[in-house]
């Protein structure tokens, strides 16, 4: 799979511009559906929404990095699966390294921090 090179330009726009900072996501349940909830469900669904809210700000801000920095979104299906070959391989190295990060953790703290 061929890798494309940035200029310097791309570098500093996709610095610039590729933030989640950049994007306001907004998740509100509809009053139906939280008529039907706790207080206490509402508040633990409130705190899942922020997360997804980061993840959309995310994956936005990647979508714009993806446009500053390739030409063209028409791939063939091949390329698209090479690409995320790519990445679900990358992704699988990062969590063999995190878990050999988190198996340094004494399991103390681990369910210290799981109780909060």
């Amino acid at each position: 799979m061929s890798r494309t090179t940035l200029t310097k330009q791309q570098n500093n726009r996709i610095e610039k511009l590729a933030s989640p900072d950049n994007f306001t996501v907004i998740i509100k349940a509809d009053k139906k559906l939280l008529k039907q909830l706790s207080p206490e469900e509402i508040a633990r669904l409130d705190k899942k929404f922020l997360l997804v809210e980061n993840m959309a700000a995310e994956l936005a801000a990647r979508m714009v990095k993806g446009t500053i920095k390739y030409s063209h979104d028409d791939n063939t299906l091949h390329e698209w699966y090479n690409y995320m070959m790519d990445d679900a391989l990358d992704t699988i190295n990062y969590l063999a390294l995190m878990k050999i990060e988190v198996n340094k953790i004494p399991l103390s703290i681990i369910d210290k921090l799981s109780k909060k």
